[in-house]
């Protein structure tokens, strides 16, 4: 009799410890605007005059005099508008009643679904962000950064990450009184300060010589160092798949507050009405279950002073 092969004892079923699936890892952007929800879909919000503030009115009171006067002014409000995004994808019931282990349609559905809206904002973030029309902004090269190494920062010999910041850091402070906390790159630009002879050199005595996002936070005197590692699909569907990175070539340093606060300048917000919310309705004659994720926000930058962006960094 023939010797059994391999067919005749073993039937290839799906591997059950792991699947594969391809997410971004990490998003940035509720890092950098704050995450507030509202009570309304539209709404305004209060801005204070800054020269009021700032301007140096006090003065000595004579004995019998009355202190002197100073008022505040408001600047005209701003104003808000939470647009709903939203995506859908489905499981029909064969699907469903088919699926090998470790396979789970419906909280697949959700997460896919979940991780398009959080790509969505990021690319709208990203976008008003690494912006040159939203802040003061530079290219690294520019004669406007007087003092700095006047480089892109891929160019090792000439450049200095460290030097142009301290140059933002000092326009940031006399723009708004608070020195900026927070600082975002893009892959490149984070790939290029990792390799950067300055900054290695500012760091070899520090844990064997590796730069990691504390050391840099400390090195560009930022309480949060953060590099956009979002990718999208560039490509239409149906074409060869190619992808572009969300977060480009610039570099933004900002005042971000702790948390949303009364009086206090911040670089903005994501505002959010009702939270995000996921649906789930039936499609009877599809014999298909829809699963809906939507979000209503919106990004508003309230106070483009607190900002300061270099445009294209690395070549």
């Amino acid at each position: 009799m023939a010797t059994p092969v391999r067919s005749d004892v073993h039937v290839d079923v799906a591997a059950t410890q792991f699947s594969v699936a391809y997410r971004n890892q990490m998003y940035i952007a509720d890092q950098i605007l704050p995450i507030v929800p509202v009570a309304k879909e539209t709404g305004k919000y209060f801005v204070y005059n800054k020269a009021s503030w700032m301007r140096n009115e006090a003065g000595v009171r004579a004995p019998g005099t009355r202190a002197p006067r100073a008022w505040y002014s408001m600047d005209t409000p701003g104003s808000y508008n939470c647009i709903p995004y939203s995506i859908a994808t489905t499981v029909s019931d064969e699907v469903r009643e088919q699926a090998d282990n470790p396979l789970q349609p419906e909280r697949t559905a959700i997460e896919f679904a979940t991780d398009k809206i959080l790509l969505a904002r990021e690319a709208r973030v990203a976008a008003a962000l690494f912006n040159g029309t939203t802040f003061s902004s530079y290219t690294a090269t520019a004669a406007a950064l007087s003092g700095g190494a006047g480089a892109a920062w891929d160019d090792y010999n000439s450049s200095d990450p460290v030097q142009d910041m301290n140059i933002v850091r000092k326009n940031i402070i006399k723009s708004i009184g608070y020195a900026p906390n927070t600082m975002v790159v893009g892959i490149d630009v984070y790939a290029a300060l990792l390799q950067h002879p300055s900054i290695l050199e500012r760091v070899k005595y520090s844990q064997l010589g590796v730069v990691t996002d504390d050391l840099l936070a400390r090195l560009f005197n930022v309480e949060k160092f953060l590099h956009g590692d979002a990718i999208y699909t560039a490509s239409e569907e149906g074409t060869t798949a190619s992808y572009s990175a969300v977060w480009t070539t610039d570099v933004l340093m900002a005042y971000v507050a702790r948390a949303p606060a009364l009086e206090s300048p911040s670089l903005g917000y994501i505002l959010t009405y009702k939270g995000r919310t996921v649906e789930r309705f039936r499609e009877d004659q599809e014999h298909t279950d829809v699963f809906s994720v939507e979000e209503n926000t919106d990004e508003i930058i309230c106070a483009a002073d607190a900002g300061y962006l270099l445009t294209s960094v690395v070549s």
